[in-house]
């Protein structure tokens, strides 16, 4: 009595032909698409999905509120209109916690022109000083 086994292969590797592929794999190459008959929908592939961008009837996340931008602008460049924009950006915030998204896009919106309206004034008031000095000086 011999007790000569039938030659074992590789856990995982079968009596295939060559040709043949395993259980549930293809003979397609990865990037290789057939062509499909005006009948015929797209198959799907196990595993393959497709992401759709947000649309607006989807609930987007927290609207930008322009917190530091309006304090920002308040504290460096023009402080009235940073002020009504940091009153703004406060009102964005709490629309945004209470869920309220048409009441913080308004104020994030108010609050962002507000911001680049202080930005705008505080530039031009310090381009304002920096000619009246170089006038005063050479003059």
């Amino acid at each position: 009595m011999s007790n000569q086994q039938p030659s074992q292969q590789p856990y995982g590797m079968s009596n295939q032909q060559p040709n043949q592929q395993p259980y549930g794999m293809s003979n397609k190459q990865p990037n290789q698409q057939q062509p499909l008959s005006k009948d015929q929908e797209q198959p799907e592939e196990p595993g393959i999905f497709t992401v759709e961008p947000a649309g607006q009837n989807q609930k987007s996340g927290p609207v930008n509120d322009y917190f530091g931008y309006s304090i920002f602008t308040m504290v460096c460049c023009c402080l009235p209109m940073g002020i009504v924009a940091l009153i703004n950006a406060i009102d964005t915030r709490k629309a945004n916690a209470s869920g309220d998204g048409e009441k913080a896009k308004k104020s994030s919106r108010r609050a962002r022109i507000m911001s680049h309206g202080a930005l705008g004034t505080g530039i031009g008031i310090y381009v304002l000083i920096a000619i009246i000095v170089l006038i005063v000086q050479f003059v």
